[in-house]
């Protein structure tokens, strides 16, 4: 596994190493390319420059000859710089021939890299199952034997707690045992405690059941008192309720006996007014006849 890896990294590594030598070689074709262009324009301006010369009219010879030889000059360093170019130019292509050759070649070591690796992918697939299988096989292994030792511990367990039971068992046994002897040696003390205990539990029961009825008894009787007390009572209002009425009865026959006598007085009263005044209006004879 660790050849595996070690190998993997080393081809990273060369592929990075590769890349880096093309990324070199393109920034060198640049470099040149630049070059290049700088000087095709040194080379045309002058040319401009000539043109221009050509096409102005100078009259002096002095001129002329002047012209004549810069011309001389720029066609020299024109061929010098036209050398120069064409190696470049053929320095560019032999560039581009190793470029194109490299960029084949890691072309094809990258496809060879790539099924290499897509081989090594599946043997470490085919090893990963393989270990998967065989880690999991110990699993289960180590899983059954872990649960055995869990199991003879737990039968231990068992056959301690089975032990300890009988022990505690017996332990009961003699302690019933000497109960029952405690209380076969103690049973008439016992006896007599307890016929002590009923006897005083007895007096008192009937203690309590004298009382009880004593109690019931004069509780009878103050409660037929209070009866006979309530009914005395309720007899007199009774009584005091008729002759309530009675009196109210007479008052009221009184008031009307005196409304009567009242109006039969006044009716009386009135005849006599009434037969008074007659008389005083009558001759002197009629006076004897008043009452």
């Amino acid at each position: 596994m660790n050849d595996r890896c070690s190998c993997h990294h080393q081809q990273q590594h060369e592929r990075q190493t590769f890349e880096d030598r093309c990324r070199v070689s393109e920034n060198e074709l640049k470099q040149k390319t630049d070059m290049s262009d700088k000087l095709r324009n040194e080379i045309v301006l002058p040319n401009r420059q000539n043109d221009l010369s050509r096409s102005t009219c100078i009259s002096t010879e002095q001129s002329l000859k002047f012209v004549r030889n810069t011309s001389q000059r720029s066609n020299s360093s024109l061929l010098i710089k036209n050398r120069e170019i064409a190696k470049l130019k053929a320095l560019i292509f032999g560039k581009d021939n190793e470029l194109i050759a490299l960029k084949l070649a890691n072309k094809n070591a990258l496809t060879q890299m790539e099924e290499q690796m897509e081989r090594e992918r599946k043997v470490w697939n085919e090893h990963k199952e393989l270990l998967l299988v065989g880690e999991r096989t110990k699993f289960e292994e180590e899983k059954f034997r872990s649960f055995k030792d869990l199991q003879d511990q737990l039968k231990l367990e068992q056959e301690r707690c089975q032990r300890l039971e009988q022990k505690l068992y017996d332990a009961q046994m003699a302690s019933s045992e000497a109960q029952l002897m405690l209380k076969d040696s103690g049973r008439e003390r016992i006896n007599a405690v307890y016929g002590t205990k009923e006897q005083c539990r007895k007096e008192f029961q009937d203690e309590i059941t004298r009382l009880r009825n004593q109690f019931q008894s004069e509780k009878n009787a103050e409660l037929a008192r209070l009866q006979e007390r309530i009914r005395q009572l309720e007899d007199a209002l009774d009584h005091a309720s008729t002759e309530n009425a009675d009196v109210t009865l007479r008052q009221h026959e009184l008031f009307l006996n005196l409304e009567t006598y009242e109006k039969t007085c006044v009716r009386s009263i009135n005849d006599c007014i009434k037969k008074l005044l007659m008389a005083m209006d009558s001759p002197s004879y009629v006076y004897a006849k008043i009452p």
